[in-house]
């Protein structure tokens, strides 16, 4: 059965002002499992996407406006401006939404420079904090985690579930760490491979590991023991680990999209195919939102695929 089959358009309406309209459709997916996908637009206004994060229902979006840097939050209702000014001379560089859709935002100190008459940021390394802010913009918490986080060792990957403990990949290696000490005392676990991506649920930690161009999921517990491993499918892209929950870990790959692997089964789904290339996406159970990017448009894909 091919992927898009059966498409039925169940309603449309226009939001607001702000937002393009709203969409939602029924797919039949290649695993024969349904999935109900609704799309928002919302105009760019002149801002251009640095970095997205989302828990499946609550989303942000740092923006560039010119020289200056907004966050937004958005959701299938909304895409607001937040009061949130970024510190000056530092940068924010990774995002995560919790469980409870607030949003934590790795800062480290940067510098600006010209080059070939466009300003470039540099990190400096003279502090680096986290941010943590709700959907209307209002300040949590601020932690400086400069004791492990430096601008020689700046993860690529950043997760959290309760805005507490974070799982990070710093120089390959399997990273968590917590705010409470200031990621003074993190643990690291030396996994077999290259680690692009870490999610720390439960007893188990889990990793997303390149080894000889091949991505591998990877189980490992408390004391670095390998538990399990799973082959991947094979891209050019590099896989993000979303949720765990019900022996089920969602993971994301912005080309294919979206799996999840069974534990129990030991078996690798695709739930969602990318219709092309996306900017980011998050995942949360039983809900997903993917952000693309259109010429003059945010388009965000909410969608809620059967239980598995």
């Amino acid at each position: 059965m091919k992927d898009l089959k059966n498409i039925m358009i169940l309603t449309a309406a226009a939001l607001s002002v702000i937002a393009m309209g709203i969409a939602t459709y029924v797919f039949m997916s290649n695993t024969g499992k349904k999935y109900t996908e609704s799309v928002v637009s919302y105009p760019k206004n002149g801002t251009e996407k640095s970095i997205f994060a989302s828990n499946g229902r609550d989303s942000y979006l740092c923006c560039t406006e010119g020289d200056n840097y907004s966050v937004y939050f958005t959701d299938k209702d909304s895409f607001d401006k937040l009061p949130y000014d970024c510190p000056q001379n530092k940068r924010i560089i990774r995002m995560a939404v919790d469980d409870d859709g607030n949003c934590s935002m790795l800062i480290y100190s940067a510098s600006t420079e010209i080059v070939d008459g466009a300003p470039l940021s540099m990190l400096t390394g003279e502090t680096t904090e986290i941010d943590v802010i709700d959907k209307t913009g209002k300040m949590l918490s601020r932690t400086d985690v400069s004791a492990f986080l430096t601008s020689e060792n700046v993860p690529s990957s950043f997760e959290t579930h309760d805005s507490i403990y974070y799982a990070m990949d710093c120089a390959g290696n399997a990273i968590v760490g917590s705010v409470l000490d200031g990621m003074g005392n993190v643990m690291s676990f030396d996994v077999d491979g290259t680690v692009t991506a870490v999610d720390d649920a439960k007893d188990e930690i889990v990793t997303v590991v390149l080894e000889d161009e091949t991505s591998y999921l990877k189980s490992i517990s408390d004391s670095g023991e390998e538990l399990w491993k799973a082959e991947l499918p094979k891209s050019a892209c590099k896989y993000g680990i979303c949720d765990q929950t019900d022996g089920k870990i969602y993971l994301y790959n912005k080309e294919l999209g979206v799996y999840v692997y069974d534990i129990k089964k030991k078996k690798i789904i695709r739930l969602y195919e990318n219709p092309e290339v996306a900017l980011g996406a998050g995942i949360n159970d039983d809900h997903i939102c993917i952000l693309y990017d259109g010429d003059e448009d945010y388009e965000l894909h909410f969608i809620v695929p059967d239980k598995l």
